[in-house]
């Protein structure tokens, strides 16, 4: 605020991912899960009572998860999807609650991106391996998350968009051709 004057937009970026069973989750894993929703849900609030100051609206822009509208066996994450799904619900209300504020609030759901999210979980060539796993045949890149943020940060290109869980998934929540 000191150095801009206003918030104008927000983006929630935070995640963490390790497909684990349901049973094998602990407390402990919920807990972290959850922290990351409560850290949207915070982020979101100090934002907003800056937007509604201003009375020029804004756009609010988080990041979700493909897997919280597709579930999908090989990757068991229902603590991560939980919480995205969390998330994504998030969003949609507080597009209604918001919308005469003229706030805008949409998420992205993306699949797999090439990130350090998954260093820690596979190689270069197991990451690589999941190109087939989307059907346009590749995964997904940061620049593809960055110009889809781009897409909903500005008014001129969606200013008539809110409460939209985008999914930025090469296709894999539209049905698979094998």
């Amino acid at each position: 605020m000191d150095e801009f004057g206003s918030v104008d937009i927000l983006l929630n970026n935070a995640g963490v991912f390790e497909p684990k069973s349901f049973l094998d989750h602990s407390e402990q894993d919920i807990d972290s899960y959850l922290s990351l929703l409560k850290a949207y849900f915070v982020m979101s609030q100090n934002a907003v009572r800056e937007m509604v100051k201003s009375e020029s609206g804004g756009s609010i822009i988080n990041i979700g998860s493909m897997w919280a509208l597709h579930a999908i066996e090989a990757t068991p994450c229902s603590g991560s999807s939980t919480a995205k799904g969390g998330v994504h619900s998030l969003t949609k209300n507080l597009a209604i609650e918001l919308a005469k504020q003229k706030i805008r609030v949409n998420c992205i759901a993306p699949a797999v991106v090439e990130t350090p999210l998954f260093d820690p979980l596979l190689s270069p060539e197991q990451l690589n391996s999941f190109n087939s796993f989307h059907p346009i045949g590749r995964n997904g890149t940061p620049e593809d998350v960055v110009n889809t943020i781009l897409f909903l940060a500005s008014e001129k290109l969606s200013g008539w968009m809110t409460g939209n869980v985008l999914p930025l998934d090469g296709g894999v929540t539209s049905g698979r051709s094998t």
